[in-house]
């Protein structure tokens, strides 16, 4: 589904802005619902939307501190169809710096000798606490937290841009 929008807004949305707007029809659709509805919802996009989708759904729970960023990782990391599927989307808007960035996650996160990355079990058993309790979880994820917050701007950039130059991907741009 293409997102409605007026030409001049197009163009005078800033980054943030313009991924959102084309992007939260989507979001308000599948937010809260089950994972079929979600991966129904996931079926009716283009490619460009579900790199989109992807981005999104790293960028809106991880931006919040360390803690935020480690559970919300550790709940991607533990439905692997998900975890590659947004290693697509960067590979999409050919983001390498932060592909490189999950690459590291995705080995780290896997080293890990907590029972929860071992045995990949559900987001239940990752708590928020854990980063809290364990120095070297801690350390970990805090140098991947900078090393993301850092790429994170040429990301946005990225994608908004990649949006620009393909508007007809994501937008129906009206007078």
């Amino acid at each position: 589904m293409l997102v409605t929008i007026k030409q001049g807004d197009f163009e005078s949305l800033n980054d943030v802005s313009l991924i959102w707007a084309c992007i939260e029809p989507t979001i308000t659709q599948i937010r809260g619902k089950s994972y079929i509805v979600k991966s129904e919802a996931y079926a009716t996009l283009n490619p460009g939307q579900r790199a989109l989708l992807m981005f999104q759904v790293l960028y809106g729970h991880t931006s919040n501190g360390i803690e935020e960023f480690y559970f919300h990782l550790s709940y991607l990391l533990s439905n692997k169809d998900v975890w590659s599927q947004l290693k697509k989307g960067m590979q999409y808007f050919e983001d390498f710096d932060m592909l490189q960035i999950l690459e590291d996650m995705d080995v780290i996160f896997q080293s890990m000798k907590t029972e929860e990355f071992k045995n990949n079990t559900e987001q239940r058993n990752t708590l928020i606490t854990d980063i809290d309790r364990n120095a070297e979880l801690f350390a970990s994820m805090n140098l991947l937290n900078k090393s993301f917050s850092v790429t994170l701007l040429s990301t946005i950039q990225r994608v908004a841009a990649y949006i620009r130059n393909n508007a007809n991907e994501f937008v129906q741009l009206i007078d």
